[in-house]
């Protein structure tokens, strides 16, 4: 019974990254771009929304871009390189521009930073 308590402790305490949405950059292989659409949806409509966006460079490092949006405080950025965090910023919102070139995924009005594009999807 003990062994049981401390397994749904783990879980629920360690599992809480389980149900974040994932974008995953693979050098320039995308899985599951849906999840950054529902991401600025949900921000754009107020709702509290958390994505992790994952890309891997050239030489397998793993950079994460850790997003938590929370209505009153904005989009909370945490910047990591293979779990080594490199910085945190604010950012207030997040927009979609999208033309005949490209589709861009751009955090607005980030601290000290300006305008900071996320991702850029270029058409075929």
């Amino acid at each position: 019974m003990k062994n049981l308590l401390i397994c749904t402790i783990v879980i629920v305490l360690g599992g809480c990254d389980l149900f974040v949405s994932k974008v995953v950059n693979n050098h320039g292989t995308y899985e599951n771009l849906l999840a950054l659409d529902e991401f600025a949806a949900d921000v754009e409509k107020g709702q509290n929304a958390e994505l992790r966006f994952i890309e891997y460079g050239v030489e397998g490092q793993e950079g994460v871009r850790k997003l938590k949006y929370n209505k009153d405080s904005g989009i909370n950025v945490h910047f990591s390189v293979d779990g080594e965090e490199i910085s945190t910023y604010m950012c207030e919102g997040i927009k979609i521009d999208a033309d005949d070139f490209a589709k861009r995924y751009i955090l607005t009005n980030c601290s000290g930073r300006g305008d900071q594009e996320l991702l850029v999807l270029y058409a075929k």
